[in-house]
């Protein structure tokens, strides 16, 4: 087995491996350029392959990822795939090439990750990896109600802004960002609400259209207070009912700002994916100190 950073010329091998593995995302050359090699991380992608007999057998690939807290901005990387042909799993192709990721990388890097349920058996059990694994993420339909409401959502065209810094570990975002992720996403159509109360903006919500639901990517709120979340969900409830969708889901990493958020008539499931991370900052690790939603999964 030969273990070597990705190459161009592994692209085409790499996309079958990866449908292979996840067959329900149906990954086109489009749509792994965009993920993991847009111009929006600078160069900075680190991927690895391992190669039997000019066979792509398991392919990892990192990238740049900033996390914002408080007043600071934190340099992070994410674990955008992994896979391993199913006919060579559990032989820790996987953590060679995660090993090799690191060693590129400074010796004071740090890591995030979101991990199905295959990755979290790996980071529990490998003594070489060592990712702690945070929380799970989890999905709830809120049914469509006539609340009262004084909230309105203006449809706009497309996010011009950067978040604020929040007392909660998030994921940091500018105008290049909402770009990249929703803009120039080759899979989804997007669509934006500006939230305004009184006339003043409070916030936005990224969504997508289903038959009978809205799909929330994001609802980002310039105040991280769960009474100011609740009100707005309530809010959003009435348009989707007024629109004739029967609920609205959010995909979010299940913690007490969440459970407190919702509230009236809804029904959540947890989802297999996991927040991991590997860092020497145990606050980071805290899991009541997270805010993260659907459109954070990288």
């Amino acid at each position: 087995m030969i273990f070597r950073k990705y190459l161009n010329k592994d692209t085409t091998q790499i996309i079958n491996l990866l449908n292979n593995c996840f067959p329900a995302r149906n990954i086109s050359a489009q749509s792994f350029v965009w993920k993991h090699f847009d111009k929006f991380f600078n160069g900075q992608t680190e991927s690895y392959v391992a190669e039997e007999n000019d066979n792509i057998r398991a392919f990892v690939c990192f990238v740049p990822i900033y996390i914002g807290y408080q007043e600071n901005i934190l340099n992070y990387y994410s674990c955008a795939v992994q896979a391993t042909h199913p006919e060579y799993r559990r032989q820790g192709l996987i953590t060679t090439l995660t090993q090799m990721v690191e060693k590129k990388m400074d010796k004071q890097s740090n890591y995030i990750g979101f991990s199905n349920y295959e990755g979290v058996k790996i980071d529990k059990h490998s003594k070489k990896i060592n990712y702690d694994i945070i929380g799970q993420m989890s999905t709830r339909h809120v049914l469509s109600f006539p609340y009262k409401t004084d909230i309105k959502f203006i449809k706009i065209q497309k996010l011009d802004l950067e978040t604020k810094n929040q007392p909660y570990y998030s994921i940091h975002k500018n105008k290049d960002y909402f770009v990249w992720r929703y803009e120039k996403n080759p899979k989804c159509k997007y669509e934006y609400f500006e939230i305004k109360e009184k006339k003043q903006t409070i916030g936005y919500i990224i969504y997508k259209k289903k038959k009978t639901r809205f799909e929330v990517q994001e609802l980002m709120l310039i105040e991280s207070d769960f009474a100011k979340y609740n009100k707005i969900i309530k809010a959003f409830s009435r348009y989707a009912l007024l629109n004739g969708k029967i609920t609205t889901s959010y995909t979010y990493l299940d913690n007490n700002f969440w459970k407190n958020a919702f509230s009236g008539i809804s029904f959540k499931k947890n989802i297999e994916i996991y927040l991991t991370i590997k860092s020497k900052d145990n606050n980071i690790k805290n899991l009541e100190k997270w805010l993260l939603q659907r459109g954070d999964i990288q």
